[in-house]
């Protein structure tokens, strides 16, 4: 299994959305507000992971940059609400815009790079913003960070309240991962998929390459500006550190650890990453460290990722489905496998 896109039918999604709707309406009410919290943090992480794989398994591009355009959301939301005194949905808005625009200026320079030097030059360029966040002490506050806690509404209801501010973050992770699903399945997608698999050939017969690269890092923004913006709302205090280039690298690690190219991935790396620590009874850093054995292990047992480990389980215990036979001759006709390029997996690039 490689880590090129996949997509699931759109029935799925429609159980999915389900799911969502139950879990942000009942779920409130039979857990604790520590249980919310970490949920909450949990689903911003996998839009954050989503992200990093929207770029990393189609481009087969490693961003390190991702965390701190999460930040600048941040950063925008708590300011424009606290200095500004904008409402949420202004604030939440423009936040997401200037995600998008950090992004477009980012991805005009980037990509004169590839391999390991993009993921070096994503380095630094995180490495600026974050450094920027503690230096702005007028604007981001420096390195004590900014404070405001939403008091407004939100559909007539208190956004204060973490159950609210749960349902909210539900919502969200589902609409940016349809959102992800129909760029997957999109013009923009399918040209990306093409020129990570092969970029000489997809060069060769004229294709866009670098506008193409371009477009689907600014498009990977969404997800990240949606996820900053939400995660200001929710904690109500943030720092500069939270967004340094420690985050970029571990959502890449989500990445791979979940499932590269997989649409569960990003769910199941950030539920390893976030939710192991908080759910086995030890010391945080025991915890963090147990999942770094888990990484290791996961490299020897399914190199592809938990996913396509559970994708091939699935297969194995599960009847095959019945092809549909040829409207012409009655035969079983296998779709040919086209443009089959490199398997990117937790052992590197094959």
């Amino acid at each position: 299994m490689g880590s090129r896109w996949r997509t699931s039918p759109a029935p799925r999604w429609l159980a999915a959305a389900v799911i969502v709707v139950v879990l942000a309406v009942a779920l409130p009410g039979f857990t604790s507000p520590g249980f919310l919290t970490v949920s909450a943090s949990l689903l911003v992480t996998a839009q954050l992971v989503l992200s990093v794989d929207m770029v990393f398994a189609s481009i087969k591009q490693m961003s390190l940059v991702h965390a701190a355009l999460m930040g600048i959301a941040a950063y925008l939301m708590l300011g424009l609400q606290s200095e500004q005194h904008w409402s949420f949905w202004p604030a939440f808005g423009a936040s997401i815009v200037g995600c998008l625009v950090a992004a477009a200026v980012i991805a005009t320079f980037v990509f004169r790079a590839s391999g390991y030097y993009f993921a070096i030059l994503t380095f630094v360029i995180s490495e600026i913003i974050v450094l920027a966040f503690n230096n702005l002490t007028g604007i981001a506050g420096g390195s004590g960070g900014l404070f405001f806690f939403t008091t407004g509404t939100l559909f007539g209801l208190q956004l204060g309240s973490e159950s609210v501010i749960f349902g909210v973050i539900c919502v969200a992770t589902l609409l940016m991962f349809g959102y992800v699903w129909l760029i997957r399945r999109s013009g923009l997608g399918r040209q990306a998929s093409a020129i990570g698999d092969n970029e000489a050939l997809a060069r060769a017969v004229g294709m866009p390459v670098t506008r193409t690269k371009q477009a689907i890092f600014i498009a990977s923004a969404l997800p990240t500006g949606v996820a900053g913006a939400l995660y200001a709302t929710s904690v109500g205090a943030i720092q500069p550190s939270l967004f340094d280039v420690q985050l970029g690298v571990a959502a890449v690690l989500m990445a791979l650890l979940g499932g590269s190219g997989y649409m569960a991935g990003p769910l199941i790396g950030a539920a390893v990453y976030v939710g192991l620590p908080e759910v086995i009874p030890v010391n945080p850093e025991v915890g963090t460290g147990l999942v770094g054995l888990l990484f290791v292990l996961l490299i020897r047992v399914s190199p592809e990722g938990v996913a396509a480990g559970l994708a091939r389980l699935a297969r194995h215990l599960l009847p095959p489905r019945k092809k549909p036979p040829s409207a012409e001759t009655g035969a079983t006709v296998a779709a040919p496998a086209l443009n089959q390029g490199p398997e990117t997996n937790l052992r590197g690039v094959r």
